[in-house]
């Protein structure tokens, strides 16, 4: 997935959304320790531009395949896009933090 700097988190989250059925990724301004969950507080809202965040950002090409673990999907966003990130799977229709090592398919 090819992300320039007008591009939205929110096209960044669809594109996430559609590759992966159940999964949602957020962003946020601030990391989080290894295996917790960041603070609402700190979320970006998915309207703004990347370069809104990130002032200098030009491009990047982002890989997602469904054998990464959520750990590595964060890691890549965090070095690609200097942007930390959480992805939450959907449990009886509520949507959990995803803090595990697991392949994003399983």
């Amino acid at each position: 997935m090819q992300v320039i700097s007008t591009t939205s988190f929110k096209e960044i989250q669809d594109r996430f959304l559609k590759a992966f059925l159940g999964l949602k990724i957020e962003f946020f301004q601030n990391s989080h320790s290894s295996g917790e969950g960041s603070p609402n507080e700190n979320i970006i809202e998915v309207d703004q531009q990347i370069r809104m965040v990130k002032p200098g950002f030009n491009k990047a090409e982002m890989v997602m395949t469904p054998s990464l673990s959520v750990a590595e999907v964060e890691a890549n966003m965090e070095e690609t896009l200097g942007i930390t990130t959480q992805v939450y799977r959907e449990i009886q229709r509520i949507m959990v933090a995803n803090n595990l090592k697991r392949p994003l398919d399983s």
